[in-house]
């Protein structure tokens, strides 16, 4: 926007700035970048946002390792100074040695075995879900296997318990602190709990291997012990045969004592107590039995429930008969009928009672004869006190020879027992010094730090991204960027107006909306008078520099503001129909005129545009012509007909080649004045760029002065 305009003669001014120049926008420098940045802020925000959604399942995929480890302190157990004597050996603690044992095949079996790590995915790789990897890397094992055909003595392929047992292997560590005993014992794993519990099972299992490994050697020293228990056992059991044949032949083959005798009669005593008792009883029970047989009214003790029953149906029947007697007196025939049946009543109660009785001197019968036994019994256990009594000093040598046999083999067996204590000792014990501690923290990077990384990355890739979307961008968005056009007089930037305040129908009836767009073309087409000699020309040509970058109807609204002064306008447009025809004029002083688009490829639109201008120049007005995109040849040879053209570019989407092309072609029509009007601009955005045009100043001072408020 650096062209001189001239005014009434020699009088020239720049409309271009309206301050001192500076830097242009395109130079790279610190400016120039910030302004980059805060153009591309969305762009650089969007892609890092999408770089960490793309790398956060890879993230949270990522298996977090937890390692935990123990201290342990080889030492050999205090125990075997008390084995002296034995044939126990007694070998130092090799803690190399005990290492090696730690790592042995059967106990880390065991331990593989007993948490069953054969069955997580963590160790067998044969659980792991297949990727694309193990699927390429199997179908190049089978192309090699087809190529190459069988191979004799080709190794097989590992078993899963022997992966599984060299993956377990991988993530065991079991190492010396330096010359001490002190042993450190580590896992790693994808489980917490499971990189706690391993180092303590492991030391578990390796102390209980060694304990067997004790045991089987203790055994051959017990032997001997065992023999000699043995034989003494033999000898206890002869000993004993003898002193059961010696009680035999006193009479007590059941080898009891006499307290234990005496016991016995005294329960004897006892039950044939009880049994008088029973039989008193019996006899209480049959005398009242006699007694209700002889008058039925009368119960027996401990009647069964069938004869309390039967008593009880006798006195309702009787009560029955004394209410039916009442009633209907005793000649009714009634009363007969339950007569007969308390007579058969009494009968059964007689019957009832005999049975009664009958069971009842059944079991006197029987407890007689139980007390005669028992008086047998408790004959036979006061003989055979008497004849213990008689020969109680030979029972006693006998007793006291068993009970020394016995204190010997007790002898051999508590040093058995003694010698036997210490197999469940371990030889060399595992002292704790610090326990496995729960892993709070993963090894390794955390999330988080992935995470941050995968937002650097992100905000490069977006950095980069926005470089490469300002190298592409070959939009015009100020007149600044075209210094090498002279030809092209810049007039004003329109800021963006949305397109529902004016389909179909004209600004003016839109009120503030669009205000500053009429503003910005009343200063734009003050311009282009400043550049015709302070009078608008008499055909104005607006056209668009291609097809959809008059986003407003220009030639529209510059018609409404030049008729808004009372100045008469004909606005001439193409509609591709038939004959020119006239409309309805908008205003008084607006006359709008259709032309086919097939004038423009014949001679016809010079005569019709020099007949216009006539019309306009006897009514002291003008005429603008809504004209195709410039780019086309008819749009051209209309602008070389009129002489002034105002080209209408759009901000941010006309590239700046096609505006070059277009100057250029303007240049060659010879005394064409052409003018640059740049609609739909971003007010906000524009202001990113660093210009120093009008638009960047004005909002440039909106924002300095609501800061300061």
């Amino acid at each position: 926007m650096n062209t001189p305009l001239k005014i009434a003669g020699s009088q020239s001014i720049s409309y271009a700035r309206v301050e001192e120049p500076q830097d242009s926008p395109q130079e790279i420098g610190w400016p120039g970048i910030l302004l980059l940045l805060r153009r591309q802020i969305l762009r650089v925000i969007g892609v890092a946002a999408l770089v960490c959604l793309i790398a956060l399942p890879v993230i949270l995929a990522l298996p977090r390792l937890y390692y935990a480890e123990t201290r342990m302190l080889l030492r050999s157990t205090p125990v075997l100074d008390l084995a002296a004597g034995t044939d126990v050996q007694f070998v130092p603690v090799n803690t190399p040695a005990e290492i090696e044992r730690i790592l042995s095949h059967p106990v880390t079996a065991e331990v593989v075995q007993r948490f069953a790590l054969s069955e997580r995915e963590e160790f067998n790789i044969a659980l792991r879900p297949e990727g694309l990897t193990d699927w390429l890397r199997e179908m190049v094992h089978a192309a090699a296997a087809v190529i190459a055909g069988p191979v004799a003595g080709m190794p097989e392929a590992p078993q899963v318990a022997d992966r599984v047992h060299t993956t377990f292997r991988e993530a065991l560590t079991v190492s010396r602190q330096g010359p001490t005993d002190v042993v450190t014992i580590g896992f790693t794993s994808r489980d917490p709990d499971l990189a706690t519990a391993l180092p303590a099972a492991l030391a578990d299992t390796y102390q209980r291997q060694s304990q067997e490994t004790w045991r089987s050697d203790l055994q051959a020293g017990s032997a001997w012990l065992d023999a000699r228990i043995d034989a003494e056992q033999t000898r206890l059991v002869e000993s004993r045969a003898a002193l059961n044949r010696s009680l035999e032949s006193l009479g007590a083959a059941s080898g009891e004592s006499p307290d234990t005798i005496s016991a016995q009669t005294g329960v004897l005593e006892a039950r044939r107590g009880k049994i008088a008792d029973d039989l008193a009883d019996l006899r209480s029970i049959r005398h009242s039995i006699e007694a209700a047989l002889a008058a039925p009214e009368r119960p027996a003790i401990d009647e069964p429930m069938r004869l309390q029953e039967l008593r009880r149906d006798l006195r309702q029947q009787r009560r029955d008969l004394d209410e039916l007697a009442t009633v209907y007196g005793e000649k009714h025939p009634g009363l007969t009928v339950n007569q007969n049946r308390i007579a058969m009543m009494e009968t059964d109660i007689r019957r009832e009672l005999m049975a009664y009785d009958e069971t009842l001197d059944l079991r006197r019968e029987g407890l007689e004869n139980e007390r005669a036994e028992l008086d047998r019994e408790a004959a036979r256990l006061r003989g055979e006190l008497r004849d213990m009594q008689r020969q109680a000093p030979e029972r006693e040598r006998l007793m006291a020879a068993l009970q020394a046999q016995e204190l010997r083999l007790s002898e051999l067996r508590s040093r058995r027992t003694a010698l036997q204590s210490m197999i469940p000792v371990t030889p060399t014990l595992l002292e704790v010094l610090v326990p496995p501690v729960p892993p709070i923290h993963a090894l390794g990077p955390s999330r988080q730090l992935y995470l941050a990384a995968a937002g650097i990355t992100g905000l490069l890739l977006g950095l980069l991204a926005a470089g490469l979307a300002e190298l592409r961008d070959h939009g015009l968005r100020s007149f600044a960027q075209l210094p090498h056009l002279p030809r092209l007089i810049p007039v004003g930037l329109v800021p963006a107006v949305r397109r529902r305040l004016f389909r179909g129908g004209w600004p003016a009836r839109r009120g503030a909306a669009v205000a500053p767009a009429i503003t910005a073309l009343e200063d734009a087409l003050f311009l282009v008078e400043c550049g015709c000699n302070g009078r608008l020309p008499p055909v104005l040509v607006v056209a668009e520099a291609r097809q959809g970058d008059a986003v407003i109807p220009v030639a529209r609204w510059v018609t409404d503001i030049v008729s808004a002064r009372g100045v008469p306008v004909w606005l001439v447009e193409f509609d591709g129909t038939g004959a020119g025809r006239m409309r309805e004029p908008v205003s008084r002083n607006v006359t709008r005129v259709s032309w086919p688009a097939t004038c423009l490829r014949g001679h016809d639109v010079a005569a019709r545009l020099g007949a216009l201008e006539g019309l306009a120049r006897d009514a002291g007005g003008l005429v603008i012509v809504d004209a195709p995109p410039l780019h086309l040849t008819r749009s051209l040879d209309l602008v070389r007909i009129a002489g002034t053209v105002l080209v209408v570019l759009r901000w941010g989407a006309t590239p700046q080649p096609l505006v070059e092309l277009l100057a250029g072609l303007l240049d060659k029509l010879g005394t064409v004045q052409a003018f640059g009007l740049i609609v739909d601009v971003n007010p906000g955005r524009h202001r990113l760029y660093g210009f120093n045009d009008r638009l960047s100043l004005l909002r440039r001072g909106w924002h300095a002065r609501r800061r300061t408020a």
